[in-house]
C-alpha cells in the first residue's frame, strides 16, 4: 500500500513540475519576454501549478488524517463542467508543447453536484495525465461531458494512444 501511495503521489507531482518547466523555458524566450501578455500568461501558469502542488501536499496530510480515522471531506456545490475545464487548463501547456490538441465539449446541461473538489480534480487530472502520457508524439485528446440520464453527469476522455484492455 505504501508503494502504491508513493507511486500515486509521484504521478500527481510530475505534471505540475513538467508544466512549470515548460513555462519557465517559455519565459526565457526573448519572443515571450517582449510580450507582457505572454509573460503574464506563463507567470499565471507557474502560480497555478504551484498552487496545485500545494494542494497535493494538503492531500497527503488529509490521507494521513484518514489513516487516523479523522478525514473530513470538504464537499461543496460544484459545477463539474467548470472543474473539468480547469483540469484541462492544467494539461494544455504540455499538450501544446507536444504540438497536440484538445477537443472539449460540455454537453451536460445538469452539471452541479456536492463533491470534494480536490478529490474530483485529482480524478480528472489522472485521466488527462494518462491520456497525454500514453499518446503518441502529438496527442489528440477528446473530452466530453454529458448527462446519460436526467440525474447523472458523465465524462468521456478519449485519446489516440496505446489503449488499455477492458
Amino acid at each position: 500500500m505504501k508503494n502504491d501511495f508513493i507511486n500515486n503521489m509521484t504521478h500527481e507531482f510530475k505534471t505540475p513540475i513538467a508544466t512549470i518547466s515548460i513555462a519557465v523555458d517559455a519565459l526565457r524566450s526573448s519572443r515571450v519576454r517582449e510580450s507582457e501578455e505572454k509573460t503574464e500568461h506563463f507567470l499565471g501558469v507557474i502560480k497555478e501549478e504551484n498552487r496545485r502542488m500545494l494542494t497535493q501536499v494538503e492531500s497527503v496530510l488529509r490521507i494521513a488524517r484518514l489513516e487516523r480515522g479523522k478525514l473530513d471531506m470538504k464537499r461543496e456545490e460544484t459545477d463539474l463542467n467548470s472543474l473539468l475545464e480547469e483540469a484541462l487548463e492544467h494539461i494544455a501547456l504540455i499538450v501544446d508543447d507536444r504540438e497536440g490538441e484538445i477537443e472539449d465539449s460540455y454537453d451536460a446541461d445538469i452539471s452541479t453536484a456536492c463533491v470534494d473538489r480536490m478529490h474530483v480534480m485529482n480524478v480528472f487530472l489522472n485521466l488527462l495525465d494518462n491520456a497525454v502520457k500514453y499518446s503518441p508524439e502529438k496527442p489528440h485528446i477528446e473530452v466530453r461531458s454529458y448527462n446519460p440520464t436526467s440525474n447523472l453527469w458523465a465524462v468521456d476522455v478519449k485519446d489516440h494512444g496505446i489503449g488499455m484492455s477492458h
